[in-house]
């Protein structure tokens, strides 16, 4: 497969993730809302990094969004992508959920999803109840987005027309990150 291609499958791959989650997160699917985040933005990183890695490297990645981060900062350095350092971290930690077995000896489990960042609150990755507490931002995520597809110089509206309407309105509900 070409890159150009593999980079539309990512890119296509992600914005499926993307809504889904979005749905995910506005319909209370706390456990697999953050799963499906984590795909989206590791599609989104490996759509800019397939035009430079061959299909190993990026296999090599994994699910580790924070490699996959870094390999994607290093294009642009001093351009402020440090700011998402935090919204990646907390998001990569949301990978463990897929495997109930790995987050169940820790005890309790809290997954809090926030649309907007709530005022005058600081979100904690904290630990509850000798469990563990995973958090996500709705609108952190999408203006993540938006920024690796700019830095990628992709049209996001082009691939967004793809989808139905109903697809089209969970991506665009409550996202202040206008691109779509």
């Amino acid at each position: 497969m070409d890159k150009l291609t593999l980079r539309e499958f990512y890119t296509s791959s992600a914005l499926e993730y993307h809504i889904t989650a979005r749905f995910s997160a506005f319909s209370g699917l706390s456990n697999v809302c953050g799963i499906l985040f984590h795909h989206a933005m590791e599609m989104y990183l490996k759509g800019y990094l397939c035009l430079k890695l061959d299909v190993k490297q990026l296999t090599n990645f994994g699910h580790n969004l924070s490699k996959s981060w870094k390999a994607f900062k290093r294009d642009f350095a001093g351009s402020g992508l440090e700011r998402f350092d935090e919204t990646i971290r907390a998001l990569d930690q949301h990978e463990s959920l897929r495997y109930p077995e790995r987050v169940a000896p820790a005890g309790a489990m809290t997954v809090i999803i926030n649309i907007s960042k709530p005022k005058g609150s600081q979100i904690s990755n904290s630990k509850l109840n000798k469990g563990r507490q995973f958090n996500l931002v709705v609108d952190d995520l999408d203006d993540l987005a938006k920024l690796i597809l700019e830095k990628s110089k992709i049209n996001p509206a082009a691939f967004a027309q793809r989808f139905n309407k109903d697809a089209q309105e969970f991506l665009k509900r409550d996202n202040k990150s206008v691109i779509w």
